[in-house]
């Protein structure tokens, strides 16, 4: 396991206090050396209390200006529109774990 993640967590951005702005996220995000953990709550329209989705990835790679995200990162999706706490993960295939050439990831 990764000991960092048992670490206190402190946030890089929180769309409440910063806005709603991929440019703020990405400018509190860029440079960041340790794991990260991004969560976006969906709900649909007419949603009642429990019934979102939340959407997120998790990574270890520093973020810098490129793709690509290493083998150590994933999507997820934890789905509570359903009721049975649905939770998918999606793990990056060979070719896509791996960076282009000359492109620093995530």
């Amino acid at each position: 396991g990764d000991g960092t993640l048992g670490g206190p967590w402190h946030p890089l951005y929180r769309s409440g206090t910063d806005g709603r702005s991929f440019l703020t996220l990405a400018h509190g995000i860029r440079h960041y050396d340790g794991p990260t953990v991004l969560l976006v709550e969906c709900a649909p329209p007419g949603a009642a209390a429990g019934g979102t989705s939340v959407v997120g990835f998790y990574t270890q790679s520093p973020w810098e200006e490129g793709g690509g995200g290493g083998g150590r990162c994933f999507l997820f999706r934890l789905d509570g529109t359903r009721g049975d706490g649905d939770v998918k993960i999606y793990r990056p295939t060979e070719a896509a774990a791996a960076p282009a050439a000359g492109t620093p990831g995530p």
